[in-house]
């Protein structure tokens, strides 16, 4: 039974993986059910007929976003937050 459902399992639910795990990429495909290894984009195109790339491009919001999680820009703007705080606590008030 599934812990969260409650519902039987099935046979097909009951695979052992332990038999893939740190076994070679090519030998894999003798073990589960694989048809072909794919080691490459272009491999894995070639082998599906029917397909459509798309190009994915950042907003405008995202790219804002990227800029203040840059390393560089974030520990800056936490190295200007620290000094406005220690001046703070030396000046309260002005």
């Amino acid at each position: 039974m599934y812990p969260d459902t409650g519902a039987p399992m099935s046979s097909e639910a009951l695979v052992d993986f332990s038999a893939t795990a740190g076994t070679p990429l090519e030998d894999t495909s003798k073990i589960a059910s694989e048809e072909m290894v794919m080691d490459a984009v272009e491999n894995c195109l070639k082998a599906i007929e029917n397909y459509n790339i798309e190009k994915f491009e950042l907003g405008s919001t995202e790219n804002i976003i990227s800029l203040f999680l840059n390393p560089i820009v974030s520990s800056v703007l936490i190295l200007l937050i620290i000094g406005g705080l220690y001046f703070e606590l030396q000046t309260p008030g002005i």
